[in-house]
């Protein structure tokens, strides 16, 4: 199938709606522009590379503590320096 001519569904009239139908994709693709072969080959890299971050379990625990100590970290920054202005205000 030339995927320029592909569509990727249609609409199907329901009683009170429409509904998308999409195609089938299992079939051999042709395409007549040599750069997407160039893009296909950039996307399947960055999805190996989205793959490997999913397989790396996460501690989350510890992603968590880290986290609230530095949302803590930062308030009290925040905190401290609007106290600190407010003495020069008066």
């Amino acid at each position: 199938m030339d995927i320029e001519a592909f569509k990727g569904g249609r609409l199907t009239k329901q009683s009170k709606y429409s509904s998308f139908q999409p195609a089938t994709i299992n079939r051999q693709w042709t395409w007549q522009d040599p750069e997407v072969n160039g893009l296909l080959s950039k996307a399947n890299r960055w999805l190996g590379e989205l793959n490997a971050f999913g397989k790396i379990p996460p501690d989350v625990d510890t992603y968590i503590r880290i986290l609230t100590e530095l949302t803590g970290y930062r308030r009290n920054r925040i905190f401290h320096f609007h106290a600190y202005f407010k003495l020069f205000q008066s």
